[in-house]
């Protein structure tokens, strides 16, 4: 049931950015319909179903920019209605265990931050604090917690130094907050508290999951080249281009390596009774296709290959122990992909769930 929800929350986005598609009328596009253009996507579904969070794109013409906001619909009936506006522009909606509320990036009052909302619409929230803005962010499963990339606040000598040297793209101690950090805290009453940071100094972090149990985190980064990463290596900092998947079992806590594969790894879902799905190429040079493998967290290893019969990009949609779900390049357009599974290996060839008209 719900992957049919999922297929047709697709086709619906898809019909509302593409309306010519369903327009028995042909004419010319003009340079205004081009502007007037509205763009959906960053979908998200309400953890019962009847809801999708989406972020509509456009172009305000009045001031001249790109800007976004937040819309739900209901998968029932296709009732649609906005739920943020004003000047900033919002993305990456993620609803919160209970579906009491939506969470999502904003940078309406300064640094982006998390802020809070409720689906029957009022005021939003500020629910993060970080001096130097958020980058992504995911709600524990439990909705306790959230965690978050960001860099760390820049010292009184980072802030001299600048001003006598500028700023030059060099990762080095003098610039370590140039580095990309995950920081957790408690969430009382929609609001980040105690907030401490997870990642070491020597990592620089670029995603991560939380585990199904809220427990542990799973996130890549990029440090240092060694004797596997050396091909990748930045010349000036000594970094490894490519980042490696490290497991920590709470937060804080000594991170591990878990993925012993070829070429850079980024983690897109921890899954209960399936494990830990990466995507990467599996290749240190050359241009290859994206797949999604799986990593088992009590054992790391190499990886097992989810997508290996899928000739495209895979770019991961969700999975459970019996299926995966993955939207994929198909000439100009795009198709979702459904691969079953058991005992954690592909059961059968990718089938393609959507029209290649509308996706």
């Amino acid at each position: 049931m719900r992957e049919c929800a999922v297929v047709l929350v697709l086709v619906a986005l898809c019909s509302y950015a593409c309306p010519e598609l369903a327009s028995t009328q042909e004419r010319p596009w003009t340079v205004e319909d081009v502007l007037a253009f509205r763009s959906p996507g960053q979908i998200a579904m309400s953890p019962d179903g009847k809801w999708v969070a989406y972020v509509v794109s456009y172009r305000n013409l009045d001031e001249g920019k790109n800007a976004s906001d937040i819309w739900v619909v209901a998968t029932e009936d296709g009732r649609a209605f906005q739920l943020t506006r004003g000047d900033g522009s919002e993305r990456s909606p993620a609803w919160a265990p209970d579906g009491s509320w939506l969470a999502f990036l904003s940078g309406r009052d300064g640094p982006v931050q998390v802020y809070g909302i409720r689906p029957d619409a009022g005021e939003a929230w500020k629910v993060t604090a970080s001096k130097q803005g958020v980058g992504f962010f995911r709600l524990s499963p439990d909705g306790m917690k959230i965690a978050f990339t960001a860099q760390d606040e820049e010292s009184i000598h980072d802030k001299e130094l600048a001003e006598v040297r500028g700023r030059p793209m060099v990762w080095d101690s003098a610039y370590a907050t140039e580095y990309v950090h995950l920081w957790v805290g408690s969430l009382r009453e929609g609001e980040a508290v105690d907030v401490e940071r997870s990642s070491p100094d020597s990592l620089s972090v670029s995603g991560f999951a939380w585990a199904p149990d809220s427990r542990g985190l799973v996130w890549s980064a990029v440090g240092k080249a060694d004797h596997q990463t050396s091909p990748s290596r930045d010349r000036r900092s000594g970094f490894s281009r490519e980042s490696n998947v490290y497991l920590q079992d709470q937060p804080g806590g000594p991170p591990r390596r878990v993925a012993t594969m070829r070429g850079g790894q980024s983690p897109q879902a921890w899954v209960a009774g399936l494990g830990i799905i990466v995507s990467g190429t599996g290749r240190e040079l050359g241009t290859y296709n994206r797949q999604l493998w799986l990593v088992q967290p009590e054992v790391g290893g190499t990886p097992v290959s989810l997508t290996e019969g899928l000739d495209e990009h895979a770019g991961y949609v969700t999975a459970s122990s019996e299926v995966v779900l993955v939207q994929a390049q198909y000439r100009t357009g795009s198709r979702l992909h459904r691969i079953p599974l058991r005992n954690r290996r592909p059961a059968g060839p990718p089938e393609v769930l959507s029209d290649d008209r509308l996706l």
